[in-house]
């Protein structure tokens, strides 16, 4: 939806959203669609280069830090004990 949709329009996109329907407004289906691959910005590299160095088990706990996952819910996580 554009910032500039009617109200009406927006009640009506409200309603079909919470019966389960997808809802794009008039013309960003067809942007979206039409809109060529190239225009799209390059995918970033999987890791930053500083992150690279780290183990795939250092890797593991960094990603169950970023989910706000604490020292204990990470222990269980990899099945390890908590360091007291």
């Amino acid at each position: 939806m554009l910032k500039d949709t009617p109200l009406e329009d927006l009640a009506i996109a409200i309603r079909s959203i919470y019966r389960g329907y997808t809802y794009l407004g008039p013309g960003l289906y067809e942007k979206a669609t039409v809109e060529p691959l190239t225009a799209l910005p390059p995918k970033p590299a999987p890791y930053p280069p500083q992150l690279t160095e780290l183990t795939p088990r250092e890797r593991q706990v960094l990603r169950l830090i970023a989910k706000g996952k604490n020292n204990r819910e990470i222990a269980r996580s990899l099945f390890i004990t908590e360091k007291q």
